[in-house]
């Protein structure tokens, strides 16, 4: 589902066009949406407001630019879930260290109190 908005003030021969998202997305997917990895020169990029969607559409034929958006999407959400993996193996990392430096602790302390 879109919604037009209307032209774009900015340029003319292009259109603002809305599509509504299914929850509003958190940071790190936006950051995905502005930089997914890809490159598509007629493109004029995406913004995010909220739970919208929105990006400035050739006026004529807005198909092929809802087109690229749906690649942007799918190049942010690969994206998104690369960062979010790494971020969850970052910190199972941390919390691994952590437990095994509790570990260590105890076991000094252990031998500190057997060693009095």
């Amino acid at each position: 589902m879109r919604s037009s908005v209307g032209p774009d003030p900015a340029a003319s021969g292009l259109r603002i066009i809305e599509i509504p998202l299914s929850e509003t997305p958190n940071q790190i997917w936006r950051e995905c949406l502005q930089s997914p990895g890809i490159v598509v020169l007629s493109f004029h990029g995406a913004t995010v407001h909220g739970d919208i969607v929105r990006i400035r559409a050739d006026a004529d034929h807005p198909e092929q630019d809802l087109e690229t958006l749906e690649e942007y999407v799918q190049a942010a959400n690969n994206q998104y879930r690369q960062r979010v993996g790494e971020i969850e193996r970052k910190r199972k990392r941390e919390e691994e260290s952590s437990r095994k430096q509790e570990e260590q602790d105890r076991a000094l302390q252990d031998r500190l109190r057997v060693s009095r």
